[in-house]
């Protein structure tokens, strides 16, 4: 655990945790990443809240396109329907952006325990 601190600390992330888990701050848009040791595979596991990001994401865009769709034929839409459909699509694509960067720039960290699971986990001959 002290090799994987080392090179985050070396490539210029904020780190903090003990030897059990490990929190990684790797900017304001991409949030946090947590690494632990999981016992069952004796690995280190790289885990963030991105897929929740996504899930929440995809009901908030489904539940402002239904909305849009049962309003579809009449003449006038509501202020709200125009509201959620201003405002909300544009927060809701930000915010897979977001989830798009967050993954491109958690690809160093995975990286880095990708190499410690590979020395942990050396063939014995």
């Amino acid at each position: 655990m002290e090799e994987i601190i080392d090179q985050l600390v070396a490539q210029g992330y904020e780190v903090s945790g003990s030897n059990s888990s490990i929190r990684v701050k790797m900017g304001a848009l991409t949030g946090k990443a947590i690494i632990r040791k999981s016992a069952y595979s004796n690995t280190f596991v790289v885990s963030t809240h991105t897929w929740t990001q996504l899930i929440a994401l995809t009901l908030a865009l489904f539940s402002i396109l239904s909305s849009l769709f049962s309003q579809w034929g009449q003449p006038e839409l509501s202020g709200a329907m125009w509201f959620s459909f201003s405002v909300g699509i544009p927060v809701v694509i930000m915010g897979f952006v977001s989830a798009i960067i967050a993954e491109i720039h958690l690809q160093p960290v995975r990286q880095i325990v990708r190499m410690a699971n590979s020395k942990l986990s050396s063939p014995v001959a």
